[in-house]
């Protein structure tokens, strides 16, 4: 599980900081063509869809991780790349339901980035790791909310 734990974090590091840069980037023009997912033709029915009553839920986790990392060096990261830090929050909960206190998860997230950083690991780091950890608890698995 570390290294997963890890490569999902490195992915969350890259992402975030790529997030500044993206905010600086012109948006698409109208004209701009956008991937659009096709059925074959031997596919019978719609495409699949997202549970919607996983979505509020989603869309909760995100807003919360946004609004608390608003004065941090994250600011934005969360509405700009959802998907890492969805995925960072479900990981969270996997190690959470496979055993590992939160303490154990924060101190493992801390290591991993120290060492993508080169042991630079700042307190608005150590704040966004706490925000994911406890958003996640909070919305995404709530039966760990009271576990330390």
């Amino acid at each position: 599980m570390s290294s997963r734990l890890i490569s999902v974090f490195i992915g969350a590091v890259v992402l975030a900081a790529c997030g500044s840069d993206a905010a600086d980037q012109p948006a698409p023009s109208p004209s701009t063509s956008t991937t659009t997912v096709a059925r074959s033709a031997g596919t019978p029915g719609p495409l699949p869809e997202t549970p919607t009553s996983v979505i509020p839920d989603l869309t909760r986790f995100i807003a919360a991780v946004d609004s608390a990392l608003s004065e941090t060096s994250y600011a934005g990261a969360a509405l700009t790349d959802p998907e890492v830090f969805i995925a960072t929050g479900q990981l969270f909960c996997e190690l959470l339901d496979g055993g590992m206190t939160s303490d154990d998860i924060l101190a493992e997230h801390l290591d991993a980035l120290a060492a993508v950083n080169a042991g630079d690991v700042t307190d608005a780091d150590a704040t966004a790791t706490g925000v994911v950890l406890g958003a996640s608890t909070e919305v995404i698995c709530p039966q760990h909310a009271d576990r330390p």
